[in-house]
């Protein structure tokens, strides 16, 4: 149960200290006051204040979209001398080289960056990392 007899003497302390207490407003005053309150908010409503950051979420969102689409048509498109790979022949060999059963020739693939970093790869499909565990050709 809660004990009432705390509240009552908190209540009758703080209408004791009340320095306004033994004024008393008119009917006009009170029912102005109250409409005051009740009527006429105190600033935005929160859900004012929510459609005016989803608005601005969206501005943001089309603005960087515009942006990115302007940005992707004035760019100019990359040469093709530099993103195509060219394929050189296999290693050491012609047309005229035998290769032994089971091995297959490297290849090469170079190719630039269009900031200029030149790439090399070689391709070796005979290249393993564990040799033992290289299945026997037969």
């Amino acid at each position: 149960m809660k004990d009432t007899r705390k509240d009552d003497a908190i209540r009758e302390l703080l209408r004791s200290g009340d320095p306004a207490a033994e004024e008393t407003l008119d009917a006009a005053d009170v029912h102005r006051m109250r409409r005051r309150i009740l009527v006429e908010p105190q600033g935005r409503s929160p859900v004012a204040s929510l459609r005016a950051a989803f608005a601005a979420g969206i501005a943001v969102v089309v603005l960087v979209a515009a942006v990115a689409v302007w940005r992707g048509r004035t760019a100019s498109p990359p040469e093709a001398a530099d993103s195509s790979p060219a394929v050189t022949a296999p290693a050491g060999g012609g047309q005229g080289d035998v290769m032994p059963a089971g091995v297959r020739p490297a290849r090469t693939i170079h190719f630039v960056t269009p900031s200029g970093t030149r790439v090399i790869w070689k391709l070796d499909p005979n290249f393993t990392l564990y040799p033992e565990r290289q299945p026997a050709h037969s």
